[in-house]
C-alpha cells in the first residue's frame, strides 16, 4: 500500500491552523491541507479560488513563513454561498483577515466572484494554484479554466471525488484540452496537475 508521507513542518501547520480556526465546520478534513502545505514549499506566488474560513491559504501562507520560502498568497470570495456547507458558519473576509492576524501571516483577498475574472488581476500569473470553488456546473469548468491560464507550474483541485462529477469533468478536460498539464498526483479528494516546461 502507497503512503505518502508529509513534512513535520506542514503538520505543524496544518495543525496550528485547525487549532485556530477551531475546526469543524470550518475545516472539513485535513487531508486538502497537507496537499496545500506541500505545494506551499514551491517558491513561488500562491493563488485560491473559494476561501471560506481561510484553511488553505493560511496554510499555504504559514508554511511559506516559517520556511523562509518567497511567495505571496491571494484569495478570491465573494463570501456568499447558497449551499448547506455555508449554513453551518458564519465566514467573512474579516474573519480570515483574524485568523491570518493570529497567525502573523499576510494575505491579499479579493472580495469577489472568480468569474468573471477580477480586473486587479488580470496581468498577473502565480506558480500554484488551488480551485476550490463553487462545485456546481459550470463553475468548475470556470475556476480550471482561469487558473489554467495563470498558473505556471502546479494546480491543485479539490473534491476531485465520485459525488463531485462537475469538478472531475474540468480537470480531465484541461489535460485533453490542454497537452501541457498533466497529472502529478492525487491524494484523497485532491488532485495535482502539473503544467510541463
Amino acid at each position: 500500500m502507497f503512503n505518502l508521507m508529509f513534512s513535520s513542518v506542514v503538520d505543524s501547520v496544518v495543525r496550528d491552523v485547525i487549532g485556530v480556526l477551531g475546526g469543524r465546520p470550518r475545516v472539513f478534513g485535513p487531508a486538502g491541507l497537507y496537499v496545500v502545505g506541500t505545494m506551499a514549499q514551491i517558491p513561488g506566488d500562491y493563488i485560491e479560488i473559494g476561501t471560506w474560513f481561510g484553511a488553505s491559504a493560511l496554510v499555504a501562507a504559514l508554511v511559506k513563513k516559517r520556511l523562509g520560502i518567497d511567495g505571496t498568497v491571494t484569495c478570491i470570495d465573494p463570501f456568499k454561498g447558497d449551499t448547506p456547507e455555508y449554513h453551518l458558519a458564519t465566514h467573512s473576509k474579516e474573519a480570515v483577515l483574524e485568523s491570518a492576524r493570529k497567525l502573523d501571516v499576510e494575505l491579499d483577498i479579493i472580495e469577489k466572484s472568480s468569474y468573471p475574472w477580477p480586473q486587479e488581476l488580470r496581468d498577473r500569473t502565480w506558480t500554484v494554484g488551488y480551485v476550490d470553488g463553487d462545485h456546481r456546473y459550470p463553475q468548475p469548468k470556470r475556476d480550471v479554466s482561469n487558473l489554467s491560464g495563470r498558473v505556471l507550474k502546479y494546480l491543485i483541485i479539490d473534491d476531485f471525488g465520485p459525488n463531485k462529477p462537475d469538478i472531475k469533468l474540468a480537470a480531465l478536460k484541461l489535460m485533453i484540452r490542454d497537452p501541457e498539464w498533466n497529472l502529478y498526483m492525487i491524494f484523497k479528494q485532491s488532485v495535482v496537475l502539473r503544467k510541463e516546461d
